[in-house]
């Protein structure tokens, strides 16, 4: 409903602990991938490269544990190029530790717990389940509830603290963080 899928352009950056390319798949969408675990200079070349980056409507970047080889030796780059990515129309998708290339070309968009620019800071989420307040009116008619059951099967995901007033949050709810609870 949101975007006709013959007409979008789609990469995938792979990575360790989830695979959104299986969802795209089901949902009969095409897309390029690009190795964000074994042979992160694929990925690296896709982001510093904007002509390449422009070729693609939607970049997902799927939770892995390289992210740290690929964003900081070309930061600059890359922040840059996925700021001039965003603001042309694109749009991102970072999945849990690939939280940076959503926090470091914005940083005042979305607070984490841990530090906002610290790699490994906000990696303090406690595995369990947590009932979230669907709080987009347009996602809760879809889904067809004002609640979901949202299962944290893994601990050490990146916790939200807070969003500036114009970062739009679907979905809402207190988690365990290490011991202490965050709205």
């Amino acid at each position: 409903a949101c975007f006709q899928k013959e007409n979008t352009k789609i990469a995938v950056v792979t990575g360790d602990w989830d695979q959104i390319e299986s969802i795209l798949s089901k949902l009969g969408l095409e897309y390029d991938t690009y190795d964000g675990q074994s042979n992160v200079d694929e990925t690296i070349g896709l982001l510093t490269d904007l002509n390449k980056m422009s070729s693609y409507d939607i970049i997902f970047f799927n939770c892995g544990g390289s992210h740290d080889e690929i964003l900081p030796p070309y930061s600059a780059a890359i922040t840059s190029n996925l700021q001039k990515f965003v603001a042309a129309g694109g749009s991102i998708y970072a999945s849990d530790w690939a939280f940076v290339y959503a926090e470091w070309p914005w940083p005042n968009s979305i607070g984490f717990v841990g530090g906002d620019l610290n790699i490994y800071g906000p990696k303090l989420g406690m595995a369990g389940s947590v009932i979230g307040t669907v709080t987009d009116p347009a996602l809760a008619t879809f889904l067809g509830k004002n609640t979901v059951n949202l299962n944290y099967d893994l601990g050490m995901w990146v916790v939200v603290e807070n969003a500036a007033a114009d970062t739009k949050i679907h979905i809402k709810g207190n988690v365990l963080s290490l011991g202490q609870t965050i709205n």
